[in-house]
């Protein structure tokens, strides 16, 4: 039996009023030559019927149940048998062409792997059709990536965006057996987007980078964000991925700075990754400090019905900050920035408030032009 060019891996759990818009966009794709495994981690029936209501071939239905969200994506990724892997989340949304693009790439340049950009756009937005972005290709040094992310420095979240996160990415099957036989799973710890970022990183010399959208995360409820959940300290979170309260003693002494946000799992994750490859370099406390702080206090989120948990995070921040064995000079001028980053504060809400009514406004005229035309 030949082997499928792509094997696409759809990890979900308790979410089937997501699956069909994320199927039909796979199975909508000019290129066929794939197979589509769903690792269903479900307490119920209800996606195995979103799931049965298909019946072409290529669709190959796993019912895992009580994994954690690691340990599902890991089932999913175990069982492809195609030459090159994706993973696209259940709130995804695939945009058209894009197999054909990534089959014509590899094709032309033979990578291991390709990172692209994901956009944010409504379900039933026409803008879900469109790539976005320069769509050009250039190659990137994994050193200098990891090297930026233990300076964390003002480049960090420009970094961040170009991490090749599994559910952003094509890889190879050579490159998968590589990270499973050396660390003997693909994803790992608690956050498998950014573990398998790290592994990745630490495996190859360079990545390929796709300067456009691919995919397009199509509803972003704080109830499908676990980025959400975990800097609102949501318990829904915990459920979610199949973990206990432990993960927050875990991940919070696991790292120089025990605060729980969508930052330090992304760190710890990175600390973890980096002993299994024996890499040795230290994160720059001074700047994840700051980093913590000025996400802690620009997240516009926090300044309405979870203020309260902002605050008692930055107040516990100032406090480890006093604690620490930074430089008395230094720590005074990390506080200078911090008071400096309050007062900046309304005016970042602001701006925030513009950016969403604008989008609400763009969505509404853009639906409105779409209904009136149909």
């Amino acid at each position: 039996m030949n082997k499928p060019f792509f094997s696409i891996v759809v990890p979900t759990k308790n979410r089937p009023e997501l699956l069909s818009s994320v199927i039909n966009s796979i199975l909508e794709q000019d290129f066929q030559d794939f197979e589509l495994i769903i690792s269903d981690n479900s307490d119920t029936a209800d996606s195995q019927n979103v799931v049965s209501s298909y019946s072409d071939v290529r669709i190959k239905y796993f019912k895992t149940g009580s994994l954690s969200m690691v340990d599902n994506w890991n089932f999913g990724c175990s069982n492809v048998t195609g030459k090159y892997l994706l993973i696209i989340i259940d709130k995804y949304y695939m945009k058209p062409h894009v197999l054909s693009l990534l089959y014509s790439n590899i094709c032309v340049n033979n990578p291991c792997v390709i990172s692209w950009r994901i956009d944010i756009e409504p379900l039933n937005s026409q803008r879900l059709l469109h790539f976005h972005g320069k769509n050009t290709t250039y190659s990137k040094n994994t050193s200098e990536i990891i090297g930026n992310i233990v300076r964390m420095d003002g480049s960090f979240e420009d970094t961040d965006l170009l991490l090749p996160r599994g559910r952003n990415c094509c890889i190879s099957e050579s490159l998968y057996r590589r990270i499973v036989n050396r660390t003997g799973s693909f994803s790992s710890g608690f956050s498998p987007d950014y573990s398998i970022a790290f592994k990745i990183l630490f495996e190859t010399r360079s990545i390929m980078i796709m300067d456009c959208s691919l995919y397009s995360l199509h509803n972003n409820l704080e109830k499908y964000s676990n980025g959400r959940m975990s800097v609102t300290g949501s318990s829904q979170l915990l459920n979610y991925m199949g973990v206990s309260n432990d993960i927050y003693t875990t991940v919070m002494y696991g790292q120089p700075i025990p605060i729980f946000t969508s930052l330090s799992a992304i760190i710890y994750e990175f600390m973890s990754v980096s002993k299994q490859y024996g890499f040795h370099g230290t994160i720059c406390e001074s700047n994840y400090y700051v980093a913590l702080y000025q996400l802690i206090s620009s997240d516009a989120r926090l300044f309405g019905r979870h203020w309260r948990y902002r605050r008692i995070q930055l107040n516990l921040l100032k406090n480890k900050l006093i604690e620490s064995d930074l430089d008395s000079n230094l720590k005074e001028e990390l506080f200078k920035l911090f008071r400096r980053i309050d007062i900046h504060f309304p005016l970042v809400l602001l701006r925030k408030i513009k950016c969403h009514v604008f989008r609400k406004i763009m969505h509404y005229m853009e639906m409105h032009v779409y209904e009136y035309y149909t």
